[in-house]
Formats: C-alpha cells, structure tokens, sequence
C-alpha cells in the first residue's frame, strides 16, 4: 500500500485516513488504485473515504466495463438480487432469486474471482468482498429498486424458517414490510425475555417505526417489560398504559387475558421495586389469575416479586417460600428470575442461621451457571457473593477474598448495577478483614461514585452504609463515622423489615466507639434485640448481644457485660460464627482474651487465635493526659480543651505530644484508635 501512496503522491494520508482506505477496500488492488486515483483531486479525503465506495464514478465505470459488461444478463440479476445478502449459500440463494441452480452459479463465481470469499472449510457460505456488494446494490438500486426490496423480503422469509431472527427482521426492515417485521417481534420477542436477551429485545423494538409499537398491545408489553428490567420506570409505565388502551385490538380472548396478565406482572414488580408491598402483592395475585399455567417465566417474575413484597412486610417464611417457589418455576423457562431468587433464599437462610441450607442454595446458582467447558455464565455472580460473605462470617478470608474477586469479575459481565454493587461491596469488607484498607477504600469509593441509571433495590443502600462504616472503623476514623450516625438517628424512619438491619449494626458501630454518644446507641441496641429475637435473625442477635456487652462493659458493668457476651458466643459456637466478634470493640476483645487466657471458653480460645496479640503501654499516661484524652474524643480543640480545664494552650499541647510519644501514634486520629485498643477510653 505504501508503494501505491507513493505512485499516486498521496503520502500526506494520516495513518487514520490509510486504515479506512484499506479496510473498505479489504485490500482489494484494484479498489484500492481506483481509490487512490480520485483522491489526488478530491479536498476532503476523509469524506471521500465515508462515501466512495457507492458514489465514485471510476469504480462504478470500472466494474461496469470490467465486470459485469462481460456477463450475461441472467448472471447479472443474480449478482444484484444476492448483493443484498451478507451471507449467501445455495439454499438461500435459490430463495432470493426464485431458481434452482445457485449452487453452481456460486461455484462459478469462486472459479472466476469474482470477489467471492468463503465463510467456512467445507465451502458452504461465502459473502461478497464489501466493497463490491455496495458497488452492486448502488446499481441494482440505480435501476430498480423494487428488485432490491423483493430480495429482503424472500431473504427474511428464507431466514425466518430456519429461526434466524436476527438476520430475518434485519431483511424485514431493509425491505420496509413493517407489518411483518412486527409480526417477527411479537412473536419471537418473549423468548428473547425469557432468556434475559433484554438489549436484542430492545434492539428489535427500537427498529419498528414508533406507531407500530404503540398500536400493539403485545408489542408495548415487550417494551415495558425491557424498560422495567432496565430501570426505566417512566417508560415503562407510559408502554403498560398504552398496551391497556390497544387490549381491544385483539379477538382472541385467551391472548387478551394473557396480556393482562403480563401488565400485572408488570406492574407488581415495579411497585416491590417502589417498596409499595401492599400494591405489589395485590397486582401480583390479579397476574397469578390471568396467566394460564404454560406461562411459567413469568409465572417465576410473579413469585419473585412476592418473595419482595414478603420481606418488605417482614414475613420472612412467606418470603422464603416464595422465592423458593420462584427458582423451581425459573428453573427451566427463565434463569435470570430462578438464580436472584436462589440468591434470595440464600440469604434469608444465612440470616436465620441455616448456613448449610444457605450454602447449598448459592452453590446450587454455581452449579446451575456452569457451562459445558467448566466456565460459568455471568448469573453466577450471585453465588460466589453469597458464599463469599458467608466464608467471612467463618472469617475464611482467602476463600471469602476469592469468592467476591470472581463475583465481581462474573458481575461486569452480567451487566446488572445491583450485582455488581453488591459484589463490589463484598470485596471491600474482605479487604478491609483482611487489613487492605487503603485498596477497600479505592474500590468502595469507585462504587459510591458510580453514576446509577436508577436506584438501587431495598437493602442494598442499607449495606452500602454499613460498608462505608465498617470501613471507617477500621481504620481507626471515629469522628465521621459517629456524626453520620447522629444525622442517620434524627431522620431514621420507624419501619422494622430485615432490610434495615444493616443500617442499624451500622449506626450502633459508630455510637459505640466514643464514650459520650453510647447512651445514644442504648434505644437502638433494645430495637435491634427485639427484632432479631422475634423474628430469629441469628446474626443480628448476635451482634446485639455483642452491641449490649459493649455498652455495658462501657458503663462499668462487667458482671452484665460477661454474661451478655457469653450468651452471644453459646450462639456463635454451633455455628462458627467468628468475624463478628473480631469486628466489635476493644473492650470486647479484651474480655475475650481474658476469658481465652484463663481457659473459661473454648470457642472464646478459638476466636482469640485470630485477634493480634494484647497491646501494653510502656509508660502509663498520667491522670492529666486520660482526662484530655477523653476531651479529644469527645471532638474538642486545644483551645476548647484550654478554657475548659482553665490552662494554658502551650500546656495542652504539651500535654497532647506526650500522649503522642507514649502511645507511638502522630496524629489524634491514630491516638483514639490506639487507646480504644488499650480500653484506655473505659469509663469508671
């Protein structure tokens, strides 16, 4: 190519301008000299190369005289009426052109290098070179183009009765037969939904003329159901309204019904999406009535969104058994509902303490997602997240860190945000177990900055929150973490539904770790016990426990604290639960290696295994520096601290760098992190 630019003085073509050149001619010489030719008096190279090959009169003339001048007029029909094929073999070639013999006319195009390529070995598809079955079609066109529109037409008949959908409504829509390119829509389209296909839904929609969708009933059903799972709650409500006001349409009572009951699947999914569970239930009972049995994909959608509306009205059994209900109905006919609803169960059983029950589910989504060479689909996402977060509660880390690594990865594929949020999350609290908190943090803040196309399902803002925390805790950033839990107290609604008990460990964490705002965490703790014990949350029980020990041993009741703290190991031990206890305070943790050091538990000696060893301070802080220390817990200035203990501010910060010194920290943040592991912030 480089010799040709040179012949033809054209070296002055940016390596862009080279690249386009070579792939429209697909380095066809005498394309590419034709080419080269017209572009030495052409001003704007980059045009010319968008447009030539259908506008240049060189190429067009060469072909002409070159080419077709020399064939006869019944090879020439069957050049034209084939150009529009982006694929050609015999059988599809008869249909096109309505004869007999293209088998053999195809074989005499490849003797003769008539610009025919081969797809396969065994020489049974070819396609044109691009170039010129453009160059084709422009002249087929030039003289009828009635013929061209016949062609697509046979061509998407041909293509639809052997079930290529795609290439049959792509020759639908070059034909212009919207009618029937509509009738292709309508009555492939649920597969496409069924099988989660939304974006080739969605590009098959998009290519029917607007009027034609909305004149369909079925059709705007489609378009709902895409813009639904997509987010797109507007337009989907604007397609379910209009598919209500072309229900007439349809003399089939039996299809009428159907549709309804679609629009009522429909519409139960987007109010459990709103949190409007008494709306959701009710529109999913009516899409239960109206949907004949065969239709078990969507029958799965129904059960799914009752399994929603259940744990919106904290019904947790019901919840149960509806999801469970939807992954046996999914299971076959629509895995994009049966693996979230697994998922669902999964963590409903993880909750009330069935770990093993709840492994078997998320392995079951492993197994369901893996494909014949031991790869999985990108629906295993919702696996490995939840067996990752169960190895954590184990505090199995390398598992757990694995296990979300390839959440992630799965997720990105996928393409759902919530899955992928929700993954990513996984992965920062393993990090953060881990001690890579600065990595945790890159991540989670790639999460929070994520622009959203809607909002995220009920729940999952709640573990976005206690992420956030639990990260601030570990690295020892009180101060945040307790004024988001002061605002978070004042705006906190009064609903209880087990999607709120994250918010709640949340907001607990952060008031337990600065001696005057644990009264405030007291209401809360008393909340959450209640709740867990009622409805048998095991974890949540658990770490209230914990929260209540905490509290106490706080205040100085170690008796009460003992005793609540051994309550939550007597149900921790059956279930080697052990990151939450890792994961609560240092006054906790010191009772624990009291208790493990003195041999009183044996699950206590387990825990401690994984705590670092007891820290010890070389010189003890005098009476001065404690009551400072507490003073810059409590978020006071030097000159706060100054007036209020009536010294000068050259004293308190005296005072303060001998704190700094004795603790081995440079900074107040690291101090109160520091002390806090020392129980030195303990109130008498």
């Amino acid at each position: 190519m480089d010799e040709l630019l040179q012949k033809n003085d054209l070296k002055k073509l940016t390596l862009n301008q080279r690249s386009s050149l070579w792939q429209r001619t697909e380095g066809w010489i005498t394309g590419l000299q034709m080419a080269l030719l017209s572009l030495q008096n052409h001003p704007n190279p980059d045009e010319f190369l968008a447009l030539f090959s259908r506008n240049h009169q060189y190429i067009l003339d060469y072909l002409m005289e070159e080419v077709l001048s020399d064939l006869e007029e019944d090879q020439r029909l069957f050049l034209f009426q084939t150009s529009v094929l982006q694929r050609l073999n015999p059988a599809l070639c008869d249909a096109v052109c309505e004869r007999q013999d293209s088998s053999e006319l195809l074989s005499w195009l490849a003797r003769t290098n008539h610009f025919l390529i081969p797809l396969d070995k065994a020489n049974q598809w070819f396609r044109y070179h691009h170039l010129f079955a453009d160059l084709l079609q422009a002249r087929a066109a030039g003289q009828d183009a009635q013929m061209l529109s016949s062609a697509h037409l046979r061509a998407s008949h041909w293509y639809a009765h052997h079930e290529e959908w795609d290439a049959a409504l792509y020759h639908a829509a070059q034909a212009g037969e919207w009618e029937w390119a509509g009738q292709l829509v309508a009555e492939n389209g649920a597969q496409k939904l069924y099988r989660g296909e939304l974006l080739t839904l969605q590009h098959w929609l998009e290519l029917l003329p607007n009027q034609l969708r909305r004149q369909n009933s079925w059709l705007c059903t489609l378009a709902a159901w895409t813009y639904l799972l997509t987010g797109d709650f507007n337009q989907c409500m604007d397609c379910v309204q209009q598919a209500f006001l072309t229900l007439p349409e349809y003399a089939d009572n039996a299809f009428q019904t159907t549709i309804q009951g679609h629009l009522s699947a429909i519409q139960a999914y987007g109010a459990a999406f709103s949190q409007d569970s008494t709306a959701s239930l009710e529109y999913a009972q009516q899409a239960l009535h109206l949907l004949p049995h065969t239709e078990t994909a969507i029958r799965s959608v129904v059960a799914f969104t009752q399994a929603a509306g259940a744990i919106l009205q904290d019904n947790l059994t019901l919840a149960l058994n509806f999801a469970e209900q939807a992954a046996q109905a999914g299971q076959h006919s629509n895995r994009h509902v049966a693996i979230p609803a697994l998922g669902i169960a999964g963590s409903l059983l993880q909750n009330r303490g069935q770990l093993h029950q709840a492994e078997e589910k998320f392995n079951t989504i492993l197994a369901w997602c893996m494909r014949e060479d031991g790869t999985y689909s990108p629906l295993a996402a919702r696996g490995f997240s939840g067996l990752s977060g169960l190895y954590l509660q184990y505090n199995r880390l390398e598992e757990a860190f694995k296990a979300a690594n390839q959440s992630v990865e799965l997720a990105r594929r996928w393409g759902s945000q919530d899955t992928w949020l929700s993954s990513n999350l996984h992965l920062v609290n393993c990090l953060a177990a881990q001690g890579e908190v600065t990595l945790a943090e890159k991540i989670l803040k790639e999460a929070q900055g994520k622009q959203y196309t809607t909002r995220v399902s009920p729940g999952l803002a709640e573990f976005l929150q206690e992420t956030r925390v639990n990260l601030w805790l570990a690295k020892g950033d009180f101060q945040p973490a307790v004024l988001w839990a002061k605002e978070i107290l004042q705006v906190m609604n009064q609903v209880e539904n087990s999607l709120q008990i994250p918010l709640w460990r949340a907001v607990i964490q952060a008031l337990l770790t600065r001696s005057d705002s644990t009264v405030l965490a007291l209401p809360l703790i008393e909340r959450l016990t209640n709740y867990a014990t009622r409805q048998y949350q095991e974890l949540a029980l658990i770490s209230a426990l914990i929260f209540r020990s905490t509290y106490l041993l706080s205040i100085g009741d170690d008796l009460a604290g003992r005793k609540c703290l051994l309550e939550a190991i007597a149900l921790a031990e059956h279930k080697n639960y052990i990151r939450v206890f890792l994961e609560s305070g240092p006054l906790v943790k010191r009772i624990l290696q009291n208790m493990a050091q003195k041999e009183l538990h044996p699950f206590a000696i387990t825990i401690c295994k994984f705590l670092p060893a007891a820290h010890t301070l070389i010189d003890s802080l005098s009476e001065r520096e404690l009551e400072i220390l507490h003073l810059v817990e409590a978020g006071k200035t030097n000159q706060e601290i100054a007036d209020l203990l009536c010294i000068a501010l050259s004293t308190v910060k005296s005072h303060t760098n001998n704190i700094f010194s004795k603790l081995g920290v440079k900074n107040r943040t690291q101090a109160l992190a520091k002390a806090h592991a020392l129980s030195l912030l303990k109130r008498e």
